[in-house]
Order: C-alpha cells, then sequence, then structure tokens
C-alpha cells in the first residue's frame, strides 16, 4: 500500500509497469473470479493513476497525470515469462547505453559481492553464535545466527 501511496500522492512522478497476465492458470471457478478480481485491480489502479480524483479534502486528492505501461501476457508460461525478462534485461541494457552507465559493472551491486564473501562462510559454518567483526555488523551476524539455526 505504501508504495501506491508514493506512485498516487507522492512529489516525484515515478512511472511504473503493471504486469498481468490475460488468461487465468486454472479452469476452476474460484481461480477465474480471483484472476478476474487481480486483473480489475490492475487495471482501476492504471487508470487511478491517469486521471487521478479531486476532492475537498486534500489528503483525498489523487493529482492523476502519473504515467504507467501494462504490459499483459496471454498466459504464464515460460516462454512469456523469459519474453518479459529479456524486455527488461533489454531495456536495461539500452537505457545504460544511452545515460552511458554499464548497466552491469555497477559499483554497489559488487560492494555487495565483496560483503557476501564472509557472510557465506559464515552461513557455511552452520555456527548459530557469530560475532560481529570487521566484515559482519551485529545486525547481519544475529541473521547469520538465526539461519544457522535451524
Amino acid at each position: 500500500h505504501s508504495y501506491f501511496q508514493l506512485f498516487h500522492q507522492g512529489t516525484e512522478i515515478i512511472p511504473i509497469d503493471f504486469i498481468a497476465v490475460r488468461e487465468p492458470m486454472s479452469d476452476r471457478p474460484e481461480a477465474v473470479a480471483h484472476h478476474r478480481i487481480l486483473l480489475s485491480n490492475c487495471l482501476a489502479q492504471a487508470q487511478a493513476l491517469a486521471n487521478g480524483k479531486t476532492a475537498s479534502n486534500p489528503n483525498d486528492v489523487y493529482p492523476g497525470k502519473r504515467p504507467s505501461n501494462l504490459l499483459l501476457l496471454p498466459k504464464l508460461d515460460a516462454f512469456y515469462l523469459g519474453a518479459l525478462l529479456a524486455l527488461y534485461e533489454h531495456r536495461t541494457a539500452s537505457l545504460g547505453a544511452l545515460w552511458n552507465i554499464n548497466s552491469f559493472d555497477q559499483p554497489g551491486v559488487e560492494y555487495g559481492k565483496v560483503l557476501a564473501k564472509p557472510i557465506e562462510k559464515a552461513l557455511a559454518s552452520h555456527q548459530n553464535n557469530i560475532q560481529a567483526n570487521a566484515d559482519i555488523d551485529a545486525v547481519t551476524a544475529a541473521r547469520i545466527n538465526f539461519l544457522n539455526s535451524k
């Protein structure tokens, strides 16, 4: 809900992609009904973002004119899911080229990979008494200990 509040009423305009599937995964009546509800909400959110809503109470005003795309897959299967992934990968590469950014070699990602090495070693130890140190902060140590306590 907080994300949609941001999209509808935030001070920055954030374009959003709605991804929906035309055909339900099952022919069971309850699955078809649930699918119809999901599609209805998807279309309604896109409409609300585009058109907005006026109201006397400022908290109930939705400015509208918020851009969105609707990507409607015919059905959810390996082919269409792969096509969707390829679309986003191509978009990422193309925009990176336009903006002169190497989309596949970001320093933040590399930093995360460096941090992951001692964390992976701690997880592999199966010990649940990991202490915070130069490589692992206290919160991460607690999370590792929880994961290793199974």
